[in-house]
């Protein structure tokens, strides 16, 4: 028996199509004599069960395609139909005990050649394809019936089907990229519907959404792209394998989010909660830049690279000679977790009804610099004026 054989032997045995329940009787005249059968049923199998009964080799040395059994004048091809089938399943009712496992084994090798050969083979490789996709789709759809199903067949039927695999698949090459599904232009379209899920569950202020994409949305998103029939032809592109790369890394994004925005274990956002618990100095807008000290300082830029920078980006668009602020919040937070972090940074109230606070605002639409811009620059002069007395103390 072949290896192709033996896996689906694996295979079978792990997803039984029925549900059985084991005769008790030892032989097939006992389970008559018990009623497991009727006498009509018994009479309308008995040659099935001899077939399969009387057979002394193992599960995997048992043929399931057009064999001829030695002895008798029926094949397991005969039994290999809608109306074979349901005798097959009575037998497995009706089988000795310890026979039963070869009645349910075949059974299910009947259930999968039936529905490969009712399949229609023919239909999948059509002569014409109007697309690059649908000839694509075309091979796959054969090439995973052959690996389901190869195994049943007989050898006129498994080289008849390969040669219809590489015919397909030479007949593809010949076709190449038409243009109407190019794969620039399927890029493009995957580009669009990435924003589209971007801008769905990021862009709505609506109180019971949350605002952010979650795991869970990722990973539905993701499974609907790839039971596109387009994504499935152009799976293996570079342009698309580095979009979905892109994708697959938003998971690592959303821990980072979660992480950044924890305010039990970032050891940043603790501190500038406790700091402003704690201070006496008025920090508040934009007073922060007259009266923040050294110390507290290390605080403050601690907290803009751990927090503010992960889930906010504070950017600029000139237009006209003006910078306008283009800032915006990462796809993975809610819109209150990023009010609250803005609060804390600016020490003052922040929410959708307001500007991000001072720190995160624009400060001078001539130069672009935001409220941060100006608070550093001053400290660094600070800092710098001390090390100077330093010097000169020495």
């Amino acid at each position: 028996m072949n290896n192709f054989k033996k896996l689906l032997a694996s295979a079978m045995a792990l997803t039984m199509v029925t549900s059985v329940v084991p005769a008790v009787s030892t032989n097939v005249n006992a389970a008559l004599l018990e009623g497991v059968c009727d006498a009509n049923t018994f009479t309308s199998i008995n040659p099935l069960l001899t077939l399969i009964l009387d057979k002394d080799t193992d599960l995997e040395s048992m043929e399931f395609a057009a064999t001829d059994v030695p002895e008798t004048d029926y094949k397991v091809s005969d039994y290999l139909d809608e109306g074979g089938l349901d005798l097959l399943e009575k037998a497995i009712d009706c089988a000795d005990e310890s026979q039963v496992e070869r009645v349910e084994y075949l059974y299910n090798a009947g259930t999968l050649y039936f529905n490969y050969v009712n399949y229609r083979v023919a239909d999948i490789t059509i002569t014409d394809f109007e697309s690059y996709v649908e000839a694509t789709t075309a091979l796959q759809s054969l090439e995973s019936l052959y690996y389901d199903f190869g195994g049943n067949l007989t050898n006129k039927q498994r080289d008849s089907v390969l040669t219809k695999i590489n015919n397909l698949t030479r007949k593809i090459d010949n076709v190449g990229f038409d243009t109407t599904d190019t794969l620039k232009v399927y890029t493009e379209e995957l580009k669009e519907k990435i924003e589209e899920f971007v801008k769905k569950e990021t862009q709505n202020e609506t109180s019971n959404l949350r605002n952010s994409i979650t795991k869970t949305e990722l990973t539905s998103f993701i499974k609907e792209i790839k039971a596109d029939a387009k994504y499935k032809a152009f799976a293996d592109e570079d342009p698309v394998i580095d979009i979905m790369e892109e994708l697959d890394s938003w998971y690592d994004e959303i821990e980072t989010v979660s992480a950044a925005i924890n305010t039990r274990s970032n050891d940043a956002y603790k501190a500038m909660l406790d700091l402003q618990k704690s201070t006496t100095r008025d920090y508040a807008g934009n007073k922060v830049v007259t009266y923040l000290t050294m110390e507290d300082w290390e605080v403050y830029k601690e907290f803009k690279e751990e927090v503010i920078d992960v889930i906010y980006t504070m950017e600029t668009e000139k237009f006209a000679s003006k910078y306008y602020d283009a800032s915006s919040k990462s796809y993975f937070v809610t819109n209150q977790e990023l009010w609250s972090a803005l609060s804390t940074f600016s020490g003052e109230k922040v929410n959708k009804d307001t500007n991000a606070g001072f720190l995160a605002t624009v400060y001078n639409t001539s130069t672009g610099v935001f409220g941060w811009d100006v608070l550093e620059t001053h400290m660094e002069a600070v800092i710098e004026a001390y090390e100077l007395i330093d010097v000169e103390l020495d």
